[in-house]
């Protein structure tokens, strides 16, 4: 692993107060977290790897311990999903008689046995010297290839890895299912060819503070180095989000955490699926009202994307027509954010890991 750079949490930037001409937004992440973007490390968006010989100074004293100040415990009950329910039926292939983790990370895989043992290796080797309690929740959904063989095997070698299963190709599906099954009292949602170990790490802090931590390739700060035609199509629909939905943020699809509590009962309220699902959360989280920041990432393509983005297309109407009729009776979205006190002085330090 590389040395680990130090990022501070400096003044909160909250949302405008009532009057201010500039409208209702949603909420900037901390002022030092601005100035250099999360760097999704691994594997990037679409596979790839950062660049190698990337350093970013000296290893802070300390880093890698468990952080200061208690951290929520989910005091949910297992909840055991019926056969024929939707989502489809859950099965587990690890001990549960363990104390629940503080946060759970989801990565839904749908014929993934090229990239996902390498993945899931790099996550546990990144999120380990963090020191916090997690369990990575594997969300297959009717995979053709070797992916469930593989990640059975990953669930028999790793103790920190589970499995889920949905019998049917659904992303949204299989990311509601595992919402619903995660027992941590905080969420994180990677994809298989995008995440970013210290971001975990950052969730952590950020949610005792927020409902919802969104990671972001359009906010201030950013770095979004995918071909122009992948950016023109972000822009394109986050536009469209904006004028349709009076969507604030900058973007909904990507890694995010939240915690579990208030966000559970939103996804059972969601009536879209599939690469749609999660825009229709993040909707329903901001007019649910819930506290919200945004964190910049930089991100790269290194491999084409595994589906044919125009095939998507004809899904992605339909379900944007859902989710505009689903959405249309639950109100306008919030005219601010709740104000939010300065960070305390024993959070005031965490840090970014970049792997290999």
């Amino acid at each position: 692993m590389a040395p680990r750079h130090p990022l501070r949490l400096c003044d909160l930037r909250c949302a405008p107060s009532p009057g201010d001409p500039q409208g209702a937004r949603l909420a900037r992440a901390p002022r030092g977290l601005l100035h250099r973007p999360l760097r999704a490390v691994g594997v990037l968006l679409d596979g790839g790897r950062p660049a190698p010989g990337r350093r970013h100074g000296p290893t802070p004293p300390g880093a890698g311990k468990q952080p200061q100040g208690p951290l929520r415990k989910a005091g949910r009950q297992e909840r055991k999903v019926e056969p024929g329910s939707e989502p489809a039926v859950g099965t587990r292939h690890s001990a549960l008689g363990t104390p629940p983790p503080a946060v759970s990370i989801l990565i839904p895989v749908y014929n993934e046995e090229k990239i996902l043992e390498e993945s899931v290796r790099d996550i546990v080797r990144g999120v380990a010297p963090h020191g916090i309690p997690y369990e990575l929740v594997l969300c297959e959904n009717g995979s053709r290839d070797r992916t469930v063989e593989i990640a059975e095997r990953l669930c028999r070698e790793l103790p920190t890895v589970r499995l889920l299963r949905c019998p049917v190709p659904n992303y949204g599906a299989a990311l509601a299912m595992g919402i619903r099954e995660a027992r941590g009292a905080n969420i994180v949602c990677f994809e298989i060819d995008f995440y970013d170990c210290a971001f975990v790490e950052m969730a952590q802090v950020l949610l005792k503070r927020y409902d919802a931590v969104i990671g972001s390739k359009r906010a201030r700060g950013a770095r979004d180095r995918r071909p122009l035609v992948r950016r023109l199509i972000t822009w394109g629909f986050n536009l469209f989000l904006r004028i349709v939905f009076r969507f604030t943020g900058t973007d909904t699809h990507g890694i995010k955490a939240f915690r579990a509590e208030p966000v559970r009962p939103l996804v059972d309220a969601c009536k879209t699926d599939r690469d749609i699902f999660t825009t229709e959360l993040v909707i329903r989280m901001e007019r649910a009202d819930l506290r919200m920041c945004e964190l910049p990432l930089e991100i790269t393509e290194r491999r084409p994307a595994p589906v044919n983005i125009l095939r998507r297309v004809p899904s992605a109407l339909r379900n944007l027509w859902r989710l505009w009729k689903a959405t249309r009776g639950i109100g306008k979205p919030p005219h601010r954010l709740e104000p939010l006190p300065p960070p305390n002085e024993g959070d005031k330090s965490i840090t970014q890991s970049q792997q290999r």
